[in-house]
């Protein structure tokens, strides 16, 4: 009875989120974890046990920890996953999505270039071959994209990031159609224990409020700040979807991103490594730190930290230099970054 019913206070945060997620539909739930990365696992061993099918289709714009988890630790478990090289590229994913395939897994705005996937595409052609579409919301969050609207089937979170926004709690959390929460529920994360804690769960509930508020303030940090960046001297590149020259702009305003596609942007330094470390060191109001999605404002080297494990002719085929400075705006006054 305990597995079905879950914690109280964990279930009302469920719930809200699973509202968030899914304006006036009851048919979705969610079920709040322990981690963004418990809730990714229970989500692709879930689809994968359910189909029977040991293949998941991917992009190159991962987290590194998410890239590590299906290249390195669910690979020894017999999965194969593909990556498709150019996600733009309508016809690479008719290829990449078989019918053997488990799960189609995108970041809707990915860690750490900032690019925009298209979820409607990707799900039309995946729900023709009966694929489910799992996107990774983490960086927009509802406030500024809703994924299911768009066609996806499952939605997952680090909820540690910009939907919890300062950093007091870690989770994650998956919202779907109610059988498929009710499966894992029931099934993996019966079995692999990763609950969110109460206390952690009436913070992050109690923290919804004021997201929308926090998420597009951020966002309009990010565009300020990406804007300025393209002036200034020694730098040689600047990803954000909404500049006008990004590739991802116009589908981003497709996708209804009209507050923002949240506040990560990330900026390439002319020179080698050793310019980008003391870049890094010399920092003052911005904080080093490999977090993103905080009320104050973020830098990291995601060569070094985020995307470390990430094989090195990867990262540069997806733009991963060893000088990319990552960037997550806070909630500041715009005039501080000037």
């Amino acid at each position: 009875a305990c597995v079905g019913k879950g914690n109280p206070t964990v279930r009302k945060y469920e719930r809200a989120v699973a509202e968030l997620e899914a304006p006036q539909d009851s048919s979705y739930d969610a079920i709040a974890t322990a981690s963004g990365r418990s809730a990714i696992l229970l989500t692709a061993l879930q689809l994968i046990k359910n189909t029977g099918k040991k293949r998941i289709v991917t992009t190159p714009h991962l987290y590194g920890g998410t890239y590590a988890l299906f290249m390195e630790y669910l690979a020894t478990l017999g999965l194969h996953t593909v990556i498709v090289e150019d996600p733009m590229h309508r016809g690479a994913w008719e290829d990449a999505i078989t019918r053997d395939t488990a799960l189609v897994f995108v970041e809707t705005v990915s860690n750490p270039l900032a690019s925009v996937t298209d979820i409607p595409v990707i799900a039309s052609i995946a729900n023709r071959k009966q694929v489910c579409v799992v996107a990774d919301n983490t960086i927009p969050t509802a406030a500024l994209f809703r994924p299911l609207m768009h066609g996806a089937d499952v939605v997952v979170y680090s909820a540690s990031k910009s939907m919890n926004g300062d950093s007091r709690g870690l989770g994650g959390i998956i919202v779907g159609n109610k059988e498929f929460i009710r499966e894992i529920r029931r099934g993996w994360f019966s079995v692999m224990g990763p609950v969110m804690d109460p206390a952690c769960a009436a913070r992050m509930h109690s923290r919804l409020a004021t997201l929308e508020t926090r998420v597009t303030r951020e966002s309009a940090n990010a565009l300020s700040l990406a804007e300025l960046l393209q002036y200034i001297p020694g730098v040689y590149r600047v990803h954000y979807p909404l500049l006008q020259r990004s590739r991802y702009c116009a589908l981003a305003k497709s996708l209804g991103m009209t507050k923002g596609t949240g506040g990560l942007l990330a900026f390439e330094l002319t020179g080698g490594i050793d310019r980008a470390i003391r870049f890094i060191e010399s920092l003052e109001v911005v904080i080093h730190a490999t977090h993103l999605g905080h009320e104050k404002t973020l830098a990291t080297l995601p060569a070094a930290t985020t995307h470390a494990k990430m094989p090195q002719t990867l990262r540069a085929q997806c733009g991963i230099t060893d000088t990319l400075v990552r960037i997550s705006t806070g909630c500041e006054e715009t005039a501080e970054f000037s």
